[in-house]
């Protein structure tokens, strides 16, 4: 007879490999700037990514961007997006509208003064592209995340253009170059692990680094002959026989009587709200976007992959029923 948690034994080290496979592939993207992070998943990501951001701050003052060499960058951009993959054409129109508002008024001037474009600007506008690149390429929506890939492109052709003012400079900009540049595929593969928590495997990284031109390091290679291809679950849900149950809420719905009630706006909200603590902000504010009957979908497809996110709403909307058939009884 097998012992009755050796499984969860088995699962646990597996994800604890995986989670240092993950911190192992973050900190070698920030090796470079000589930096590292604890963890895995999207905190561990969003660090690294704050680090590089500050490593730009430093470095943003006491560099320049050539406005002939920011021209050539907006032609490479306009080049390469045309290669991501399902990026719409009001998508590119939008990123192009961008730049004609944002960037070129700042290129153009700086040509008619036959001036550099100063550090002061350049990190202006490298902020702005950032924080749209996280925001589309994170987006729980797949459709927006195109457009974070040309952000993403964007940033990058920009940051090409940039030049020190001194060597000490220019070396410092390079090694941050080289940090932001190995850490895009890792951002992309947490991402579109969000269901994980950031988490991402061998297979979504390797992907990832393709879809930038980059080969998979010698770490990624052997990690994909020996860990899982999928995030192991802790085992909790399948040893108490409820994995099938967790992923439908909306049969505990139908069967509690509260159906008509969680298709409501207040209702759903109320779902929603009680899920919060097992929610990461973005899911959590995405659900919240949606019509009460798409926002359903959405937490039955968190809940195949995080059961305990099926187990509390299933706990909640049998809340939710029993307060209903209460108040159907104290009714006059």
């Amino acid at each position: 007879m097998s012992a009755p948690f050796a499984g969860d034994i088995i699962r646990g080290a597996r994800v604890r490999a995986m989670d240092q496979y993950g911190n192992a592939e973050i900190n070698a993207a920030l090796r470079p700037l000589g930096l590292t992070v604890r963890g895995a998943g999207e905190d561990a990501v969003a660090t690294a990514q704050r680090l590089v951001s500050d490593a730009y701050d430093r470095v943003l003052p006491q560099v320049f961007v050539n406005p002939h060499r920011a021209a050539q960058a907006l032609e490479q951009v306009a080049s390469t997006i045309k290669h991501i993959p399902l990026l719409s054409v009001e998508q590119e129109g939008k990123l192009l509208h961008y730049i004609g508002q944002k960037v070129q008024p700042a290129i153009m001037e700086a040509q008619a003064k036959g001036q550099p474009i100063d550090g002061r600007i350049a990190k202006q506008i490298d902020t702005q592209i950032g924080h749209y690149a996280r925001e589309f390429s994170a987006a729980l929506d797949p459709a927006q995340r195109p457009l974070g890939d040309a952000f993403y492109e964007l940033q990058s052709a920009l940051r090409g253009a940039l030049e020190g003012v001194s060597p000490e400079a220019t070396n410092a900009l390079a090694a941050t170059n080289a940090a932001y540049r190995n850490l895009l595929p890792v951002v992309k593969a947490s991402d579109r692990a969000m269901a994980q928590g950031g988490r991402f495997t061998p297979n979504q990284l390797n992907r990832a680094s393709g879809q930038y031109g980059q080969e998979g390091s010698d770490l990624n290679q052997a990690a994909r002959r020996v860990l899982p291809p999928t995030i192991p679950n802790s085992g909790t849900a399948d040893r108490l026989g409820i994995a099938a149950a967790v992923t439908s809420p909306v049969k505990t719905a139908i069967a509690t009587g509260v159906a008509a009630t969680l298709y409501s706006r207040p209702g759903m909200a109320l779902l929603i709200n009680g899920l919060r603590p097992q929610l990461s902000p973005r899911a959590f504010a995405y659900l919240h976007s949606l019509a009460p009957q798409e926002a359903m979908k959405f937490i039955e497809k968190l809940a195949a992959v995080q059961p305990q996110i099926g187990i509390s709403a299933n706990q909640l909307i049998a809340q939710m029923g029993r307060g209903l058939a209460t108040q159907q009884r104290e009714a006059p």
